[in-house]
């Protein structure tokens, strides 16, 4: 397959069904706006009589088959792209002989997923991705020195991915980053924000929400613990799977209210964060630390459990930096800001912090 360095659609095709009906595709103008080369991946069973009346609609369209007996070695080579797949009850099964991702069976849409996150591509699962998508301007990628120049990865999963639950329920931001080995446990939504990185060999074990704020970094062998084990009882053992399903539900881990980690936010190696906690915006945490409740914003915390060591910047600059709420901008005003975040602001004023972001 050669490279392809345009816009791209992914859509794993049903053949009872036109993708281009559903959700995301009743506006084609809306490709059209982006000026987008539309690439349809299909598997092979497909015929070309089924294709015939997509290809009709579509003004720059190209047919991709892949073979069905070979789905686990397919590798997406296509940068810039967006991921639509179309999801159906009879979706068929893909087994995994090697090893990784726990041996398990998992749907081709959760399957094509996976590999695209792998691969660093846009995953449109819902609206809101789609118009994040139309929307997007990355201004100065084309720039000689732009890290971006000849490739745009949107946010992306290494491999290998040993586990992930629910594919669907994953939702990476622009530039964002899982690093190899990791797995994620999720029953409800994982937001991974913009810019944001976790290390390598994590586990997010969470029943309920996991949220990671944009450009926040965590270090290696992070876990996350959102889910707690009944106390009441005859065992805390979670029997209701497997050969004892016939237990049912009432025997599963208690949900939580899930973790919530803000934005610029640094957590070291080796950290533990239990459920039902909040860590605010430019919150540090030490490395092997075991954080059981809230942070406050711009804190330093340390120890098991985590206790507050000091503030980062007095009150009156943190005060200023979560109104300022710099990792929210676009990429082009930190684009042109990029030497304000130079600066050492532990003896400058709020006065003088305003100064430093008018030289741009």
């Amino acid at each position: 397959m050669e490279r392809l360095f345009d816009n791209v659609i992914l859509l794993y095709l049903n053949k009872n069904i036109d993708p281009l009906n559903n959700l995301f595709f009743k506006k084609i103008n809306c490709l059209k706006e982006r000026k987008v080369k539309l690439h349809l991946f299909v598997l092979s069973n497909i015929t070309d009589e089924h294709i015939k009346p997509i290809i009709n609609k579509c003004d720059n369209l190209t047919v991709h088959k892949i073979e069905e007996n070979n789905i686990t070695n397919f590798r997406f080579n296509i940068t810039n792209a967006a991921l639509s797949p179309y999801f159906r009850e009879n979706d068929k099964l893909v087994k995994i002989d090697s090893g990784f991702r726990s041996s398990y069976e998992i749907s081709i849409n959760d399957f094509f997923i996976i590999k695209a996150y792998e691969e660093g591509i846009w995953v449109i699962k819902n609206e809101k991705n789609f118009k994040e998508w139309l929307q997007i301007d990355e201004i100065y990628m084309d720039r000689p020195d732009s890290p971006i120049k000849d490739k745009i990865i949107y946010g992306q999963i290494e491999y290998p991915v040993i586990k992930l639950n629910h594919p669907l329920k994953v939702h990476l931001g622009y530039g964002s980053r899982l690093f190899a080995r990791s797995v994620i446990l999720n029953h409800d939504e994982v937001i991974i924000g913009r810019g944001a990185h976790i290390g390598c060999d994590c586990k997010l074990n969470v029943t309920s929400k996991f949220h990671l704020g944009n450009f926040s970094m965590i270090s290696s062998n992070f876990i996350a613990i959102g889910q707690n084990h009944t106390l009441n009882n005859v065992v805390t053992y979670s029997l209701g799977r497997g050969p004892f399903g016939f237990l049912g539900k009432d025997c599963d881990p208690v949900a939580t209210e899930g973790i919530w980690i803000g934005s610029d936010v640094w957590i070291g190696t080796r950290v533990i964060v239990l459920q039902n906690v909040k860590i605010n915006h430019g919150a540090v945490v030490a490395a092997g630390s075991v954080v059981t409740k809230d942070v406050a914003p711009y804190s330093i915390v340390a120890g098991n459990p985590a206790r507050e060591i000091k503030k980062r910047f007095p009150p009156k600059t943190i005060d200023f930096l979560l109104e300022l709420k710099w990792w929210e901008w676009s990429s082009k005003k930190i684009f042109e800001h990029r030497r304000f975040f130079l600066n050492n602001l532990s003896n400058k004023n709020v006065e003088e912090i305003k100064e430093l972001l008018k030289r741009i």
